[in-house]
């Protein structure tokens, strides 16, 4: 019988077209509510349109492999790991390894955003 408490257990689309949703907008969090954070489409960063696209492309490849592979890994982490807890009225349930699945996931953000966040040197200089 499927838990609907354990989303980790059972994998679904809906689930990780949420988290791609999610991580894209985290992703593009400047273009898309104008935050002062480096911008990916402007002329400041010499990257291509086909090649930060094709970057974000493999990092949510990535991103479907760690939630794919999180399944799989569940039964052998410690039980304590993986008890879910309340996280409050209408928050839902987390456990610690749904902390860890989110860190892993601002980490791979971060790591996305320095690959396709380049300053070009004629921006370097205008700054000096």
């Amino acid at each position: 019988m499927i838990d609907p408490r354990e989303p980790l257990q059972y994998f679904s689309w809906l689930g990780f077209a949420f988290a791609a949703i999610a991580y894209s907008a985290l992703t593009f969090r400047g273009e898309l509510f104008r935050l002062d954070v480096p911008r990916i489409f402007s002329r400041q960063n010499p990257r291509p349109l086909w090649f930060i696209l094709s970057t974000h492309a493999a990092f949510l490849a990535v991103l479907y492999a760690m939630l794919a592979t999180a399944r799989h890994l569940l039964p052998l982490v410690p039980g304590w790991m993986t008890v879910t807890y309340s996280l409050g009225p209408r928050r839902g349930r987390g456990s610690f390894v749904d902390v860890l699945l989110v860190l892993a996931g601002a980490a791979l953000e971060e790591l996305e955003r320095t690959c396709i966040c380049a300053r070009s040197d004629v921006t370097l200089a205008q700054q000096r």
